[in-house]
C-alpha cells in the first residue's frame, strides 16, 4: 500500500514541477512567475482533491502507479519537444515502457508518447530536410530502443508463461482461454458495462454521461469511490483551457481520445484515473493564466500587499483539494481506531468484513495442503491460509461453478476434481439460501455443513460423492 501511497504523491510533485516549469503563461505569451506558481500548486490540488485517488493511495490497486509513470512519460516527451535534451527522450521511453508494464492499458499511452516523437521535426535542422529526416530517425530508433529494453523482460515471461504476449487478449490470434471467456461475457449496459454490438446512440450516452455517473452514479462506475465534484466543472474549463493556450491542446486531447475507449471497457472508475494528472494540469494552465491577465488588468502598475491574496489563495487550494481529504476523514472514521494487537485486527476485521467470520473458523480447521473454493468471496483471499481457489475470471470460475448450485452432486464432483478441500459461499453477492441448501439431501450426501452466519456459508466437501 505505501507503494501505492508514494506513487500518488509522486505524481502531485510531477505535476507540481511540470505547471510550475513555466507552462503556464499570459495571453501575450509572456511567462508569469505568479502564474507557474499558482499552477503549480492549483494542478497538485485537483489531483489530490479526488476521493478515488485518495482511496487508490491505500490500496493494492496498480492504478495509482500507471497514473505515475503516464504523467512522468508525457512530462518527460514534452521537455523534449521544448529543449530538445537527450536524457528527457531516454525517459521518455522509460516511464512509457514503464506504464506499459504495469498494466495493459499503459500500450495507449506508449504508443502516444511515441507518435509524439516521430512526428516532431528537429528544432534545430529547420532549413535541411535531409538532416531533419535523419535527426528524426535517430529520435525515434532511441526511443524505440530503450522502450524495447524495459518491455521485453515483461511480456517476454508473459508470451513464456501463456503463448500469447498480452494475455488473455487477442484469442483470435494466439488461442481462446478461460479468461477471455468470462471477460467477454461480463455483464452489460444494466451495470454500464459495455454491451458488444450495442447502438451507437447507447454508446454516445454512456460517454456523455461519464463525467456526471463519476461523481453521483458510482453503482454505474464499478461501486469505486467517487471522483471529486469539481470533475463536472472541469468539463467547461478544460474546453476554455483549450482554446486560450495552444500547448494544452496535446495534452486534453489525449486525455479525450482515452476518455473515448471508457464506454467500451467493463464499468470502473479506476480506468479513467491515468490521465486525471494530464485534466488537472491543463486547468491549473488555464486558470493560472486567466488569473495572471485579469490581474495585470485590473493592477498594471500599482504594487499590492500579497499577504491578503496569498491567504485567499491558500483557501482556495484547501477548498479545492478538500473532497479527497473529506473523504480520507470518513475513511478514518469508519474504520476506527487501528489496531494494534491480533486479538484487535480480527475484530476490526469481523467488522469490516463480516465473512471474516467465517474465514477465521475456517483458519482453525484447515490442515496442510487442504484446498478452498470461495464462492462470491474472492477478497477472503487475502486472510485464508492455505491453497484458495475461485474467482469471476480464470479456470473454473464463478460463471461455471455458480450454476452447479442447483446440483449438489455434480458440484462436489467437479470440486474434487479440482482438489477443493472445503466449499466458502458469500451470501450477499450470489448464490442460493444456504439453510435451503443445507436441507436438500443431496447437499447432505455430498457435503458437511460446518458453520453458517448471516454473512456466509462453509462446507466440507465429502471425499466420495456418489
Amino acid at each position: 500500500h505505501f507503494v501505492a501511497l508514494l506513487a500518488i504523491l509522486l505524481t502531485g510533485g510531477v505535476l507540481a514541477a511540470w505547471a510550475g516549469s513555466g507552462l503556464a503563461a499570459t495571453s501575450s505569451g509572456a511567462p508569469a512567475a505568479s502564474a507557474s506558481t499558482f499552477a503549480a500548486a492549483l494542478a497538485a490540488a485537483l489531483w489530490l482533491g479526488h476521493p478515488i485517488v485518495c482511496y487508490l493511495g491505500t490500496t493494492g490497486y496498480v492504478d495509482a502507479v500507471l497514473a505515475l509513470f503516464v504523467t512522468a512519460a508525457c512530462w518527460s516527451v514534452a521537455r523534449w519537444r521544448a529543449t530538445g535534451e537527450r536524457p528527457a527522450l531516454l525517459l521518455a521511453a522509460l516511464f512509457g515502457a514503464s506504464a506499459a508494464d504495469v498494466k495493459y492499458f499503459g500500450l495507449f499511452f506508449l504508443a502516444a508518447v511515441g507518435t509524439a516523437v516521430l512526428t516532431f521535426p528537429h528544432w534545430t535542422l529547420a532549413d535541411s530536410s535531409p538532416a531533419r529526416r535523419r535527426a528524426r530517425r535517430s529520435a525515434a530508433a532511441t526511443f524505440l530502443a530503450v522502450a524495447a529494453v524495459f518491455l521485453l523482460p515483461w511480456y517476454g515471461r508473459i508470451f513464456a508463461l501463456s503463448g500469447n504476449p498480452l494475455f488473455p487478449f487477442l484469442p483470435q490470434l494466439f488461442g481462446d482461454n478461460p479468461w477471455t471467456t468470462s471477460f467477454l461475457a461480463a455483464p452489460a449496459s444494466d451495470t454500464g458495462s459495455p454491451a458488444w454490438g450495442e447502438s451507437a446512440s447507447a454508446y454516445f450516452r454512456r460517454l456523455l454521461a461519464l463525467p456526471w455517473d463519476l461523481v453521483f452514479r458510482r453503482e454505474r462506475a464499478g461501486q469505486m469511490p467517487p471522483f471529486s465534484p469539481l470533475a463536472v466543472l472541469a468539463v467547461p474549463l478544460i474546453a476554455a483551457s483549450v482554446l486560450r493556450d495552444r500547448r494544452t491542446r496535446a495534452l486534453a486531447a489525449l486525455g479525450v481520445a482515452w476518455c473515448l475507449l471508457l464506454p467500451l471497457l467493463p464499468a470502473d472508475a479506476r480506468y479513467l484515473v491515468p490521465v486525471l494528472p494530464l485534466f488537472a494540469l491543463v486547468v491549473a494552465t488555464g486558470l493560472a493564466g486567466l488569473r495572471t491577465d485579469l490581474l495585470r488588468r485590473r493592477l498594471p502598475d500599482r504594487p499590492r500587499d500579497q499577504k491578503p491574496r496569498q491567504i485567499a489563495l491558500a483557501l482556495v487550494l484547501l477548498l479545492i483539494a478538500s473532497p479527497g481529504w473529506l473523504y480520507a476523514g470518513y475513511r478514518l472514521a469508519r474504520l476506527g481506531r487501528l489496531p494494534t494487537t491480533p486479538g484487535e485486527r480480527d475484530v476490526h476485521l469481523r467488522r469490516m468484513l463480516p465473512v471474516y467470520a467465517t474465514v477465521d473458523r475456517l483458519n482453525r480447521e484447515l490442515g496442510p495442503g487442504q484446498r478452498t473454493y470461495l464462492l462470491y468471496a474472492e477478497e477472503m483471499r487475502y486472510h485464508l491460509r492455505g491453497e484458495v481457489v475461485g474467482d469471476w475470471l480464470g479456470r473454473d470460475n464463478y460463471r461455471e461453478i455458480g450454476p452447479l448450485l442447483a446440483e449438489p452432486r455434480a458440484l462436489a464432483r467437479r470440486l474434487r476434481a479440482i482438489g477443493v478441500d472445503y466449499l466458502l459461499i458469500g451470501k450477499t453477492r450470489g448464490g442460493l439460501p444456504p439453510r435451503y441448501l443445507a436441507s436438500r439431501p443431496a447437499w447432505r450426501e455430498s457435503f458437511t455443513l460446518l458453520h453458517e452466519d448471516p454473512a456466509a456459508v462453509l462446507f466440507a466437501v465429502h471425499r466420495e460423492v456418489r
